[in-house]
């Protein structure tokens, strides 16, 4: 990653590419005291931390994504362990085109790596 500028904002998207399960909690991190020296980064985040700042993503299944944002500042001064702090907002999920069927009093299994968009299930 080349180094970010101060003020500098952006988007990060993340997918969940693993198909037919859910991801474990804290696969996306955002660390701190990331970078080379001279230019560490600390990160700040707006949902309750895992492990290195990792985010909830065991709900997260296949085909759907999250959006994250960030807002990077250069601190001012000098002495300081890390010279940047990157503000991470988690904004939303996107959900995937699967569909879930809707039955009463019947069993159905359906493949969630399969489906189709536009299926019908007459019961």
């Amino acid at each position: 990653m080349t180094t970010l500028t101060d003020g500098q904002t952006g988007v990060v998207i993340a997918e969940n590419v693993k198909q037919g399960t859910f991801l474990a909690d804290n696969v996306i991190r955002f660390p701190i005291g990331w970078g080379t020296p001279g230019n560490l980064y600390d990160s700040k985040i707006s949902w309750a931390a895992g492990f290195d700042n990792g985010y909830p993503t065991s709900t997260l299944k296949y085909g759907e994504s999250l959006k994250f944002k960030y807002h990077n500042y250069e601190i001012s001064g000098g002495g300081f362990t890390y010279k940047y702090v990157l503000y991470w907002e988690a904004c939303c999920k996107l959900l995937s085109l699967n569909t879930c069927p809707t039955v009463s009093s019947q069993s159905y299994n359906m493949n969630e790596d399969s489906a189709g968009v536009n299926d019908t299930v007459t019961m």
